[in-house]
């Protein structure tokens, strides 16, 4: 579950944050107002959002199943049944951090060098090749470090998950943080779950060592 949650929610806030930043870099007008509305999830911390969330997917009051009903489709359990369980909870997820990748790719956007971009295109390159053959390779260092930090940040999830189904139902949102939680405080179990911890920190290591080597060939290509 750790690893379906890190790769489902890290491969989305990727491309979704990346496209929005291809997309605003273009606007020829003032984004500023545009970043402030898409960072308001950033302000907010995990369990705050995993309970907001948990009102919002309520399958009787919540507005997401008030909104289905609206569009003729039968509510939904979301929270509450094994197989949209997870994908809920990797859409809020996405909801909360893809602004993370959008202004750390639209800073490197915006401070690319502008003399290569116009030569390219006094060549006749059109925007996409000039996108593809000169933007892109330049922001992959960024892009990797940026794919780094999520992957990290999402193995080691728990808020989220604690604060909307706890690892359920049954255990099919049960992540290693809220398994080694359970272990530790309902269980008593402390030794288990401390040797849990260091062998999933050892595996968050090897993830970050293996990244970080891609990066150092990216860079040095």
């Amino acid at each position: 579950n750790t690893i379906n949650f890190s790769f489902s929610a890290t491969v989305i806030e990727i491309s979704l944050g990346f496209y929005l930043a291809v997309q605003v870099d273009k606007l020829k007008v003032s984004t500023e107002l545009i970043r402030a509305v898409l960072m308001m999830p950033l302000m907010v911390s995990g369990i705050v959002v995993a309970l907001m969330s948990k009102v919002m997917f309520d399958p009787f009051l919540g507005i997401i199943n008030h909104l289905i009903r609206v569009f003729g489709m039968g509510p939904s359990a979301f929270y509450g049944a094994a197989n949209t369980a997870m994908p809920s909870i990797v859409a809020v997820d996405v909801w909360w951090q893809t602004a993370f990748v959008f202004v750390i790719m639209l800073a490197g956007l915006r401070g690319l060098p502008n003399d290569p971009l116009e030569a390219a295109r006094v060549e006749g390159a059109s925007e996409f090749m000039i996108f593809w053959k000169i933007s892109f390779p330049m922001l992959q260092p960024l892009l990797l470090t940026v794919v780094i930090i999520r992957t990290i940040d999402t193995l080691k999830v728990f808020d989220i998950v604690f604060g909307t189904t706890g690892g359920g139902p049954g255990l099919a949102t049960e992540v290693v943080q809220t398994f080694v939680y359970r272990t530790a405080y309902s269980y008593q179990q402390i030794g288990k779950a401390m040797a849990t911890m260091i062998l999933f920190s050892l595996l968050i290591l090897l993830i970050s060592l293996a990244l970080q080597s891609l990066q150092r060939k990216v860079e040095s290509s």
